[in-house]
């Protein structure tokens, strides 16, 4: 399973930043999450945002689309040398709707093609990475979600290389440690700055 995204990033005179985001997954499964950010940065090393997001699943049996409302904000902890510790957290609020295509079975009952779900869900998101140096950064995050009544720990590391001046490559890795069954990622990342 393959994961591919593009995202891109404007900041304003004013300090106001705007971002947007595609992804789809290579999956049996057609799958698009679409996201738009509005920011603000209140000085060099912290920013606050809001976000809105829309994503799509289509699958044999099941259509569903997810809205996602978040807010949240980032902050740079720099230490001695180029050491220093970037933490992001959120706060989201997800509306589900989704419709049957045909008979399907759910905890051995039988569904009706076309009956359709709604639901809704809060979710806090925590993440921290540890900067070694410019390059290398090691971290973790963990999110709960209100409706499940789950929650996920994961580590992660990356690395940067710098191509020129405006252009770098990046490198990264993350297991999920809770659930165990989310497995291992990996992946690479080109970046642009004009």
């Amino acid at each position: 399973m393959g994961s591919y995204s593009l995202d891109g990033q404007y900041v304003f005179d004013s300090n106001f930043f705007v971002k947007a985001t595609y992804q789809t997954i290579d999956t049996d499964e057609d799958f698009n999450n679409y996201n738009t950010t509005l920011g603000y940065y209140l000085n060099d090393t912290t920013s606050l945002h809001v976000n809105y997001g829309k994503t799509e699943i289509d699958t044999p049996f099941f259509e569903t689309d997810a809205a996602n409302y978040a807010i949240g904000g980032s902050s740079f902890f720099k230490f001695d040398g180029e050491q220093g510790l970037m933490v992001d957290a959120s706060f989201s609020h997800a509306k589900y709707e989704g419709t049957y295509k045909e008979l399907y079975t759910i905890a051995g009952l039988p569904t009706k093609a076309g009956l359709s779900t709604k639901d809704s869900s809060n979710a806090i998101s925590i993440d921290a990475d540890y900067y070694i140096n410019n390059a290398w950064s090691v971290g973790a995050n963990y999110r709960r979600n209100s409706q499940t009544k789950t929650n996920v720990y994961g580590v992660k590391t990356a690395y940067f290389w710098r191509l020129s001046d405006s252009m770098s490559l990046q490198a990264f890795a993350n297991k999920a440690l809770k659930p165990s069954n989310d497995g291992f990622g990996i992946g690479l990342s080109l970046l642009g700055r004009f």
